[in-house]
């Protein structure tokens, strides 16, 4: 996992790394000196999000009560403002987006499953099970057809099978296979 510097900011690197948008993270990428009012300051962005469309996202993480805050609010707007002139996407995430529930419980609880690697002979069963007529269609059915529960999680885990994170994880989760269409409640850029 990236660098962080607060509880938040690990949370939304889960985000980050089960996002099937983001290619590489970076923390603390870079500083930025922007104006606000009359006023030069400089600006050190928690992320850069390297999307697979090509893409990067900045991103700033801060906690709801601080972005009520007048003065955090105008700082927010003029960086903005000088990341549009140059030509870039910035997104403020907040606790309200990051500390979701139950998808980050369910991304907590995958990402210690990331750390293995995926058997290749599990990789050739769910490749198997993705064509046969009786594929699993729950995480109950797929850890039965794997004949494991945590090899399941960790198929769900490396992105070899989707979900919906939205959802709380558990046997009746449906599974999704490659091709079809998942909402996997990741869609915060």
């Amino acid at each position: 996992m990236v660098a962080f510097e607060s509880l938040l900011e690990r949370d939304a690197l889960y985000l980050f790394e089960f996002s099937p948008a983001v290619a590489n993270i970076q923390e603390q990428p870079f500083k930025l000196q922007y104006a606000c009012g009359d006023v030069v300051r400089r600006y050190t962005p928690d992320f850069a999000l390297d999307l697979h469309d090509g893409r990067t996202v900045i991103v700033e993480i801060k906690p709801e009560n601080k972005l009520l805050q007048a003065d955090v609010a105008e700082s927010l707007r003029c960086i903005e403002a000088a990341f549009m002139r140059q030509g870039q996407v910035f997104r403020v995430l907040s606790d309200l987006t990051i500390r979701t529930q139950p998808r980050l419980a369910n991304l907590q609880q995958l990402y210690p499953k990331r750390r293995c690697p995926l058997p290749e002979t599990i990789v050739f069963a769910i490749q198997h099970l993705a064509v046969s007529p009786s594929r699993p269609h729950t995480l109950g059915e797929l850890a039965n057809a794997l004949g494991n529960h945590l090899l399941a999680l960790q198929a769900v885990a490396h992105g070899a099978i989707g979900i919906d994170y939205s959802v709380a994880l558990g046997p009746r989760s449906q599974v999704f296979w490659s091709g079809e269409e998942v909402c996997h409640g990741l869609d915060y850029l």
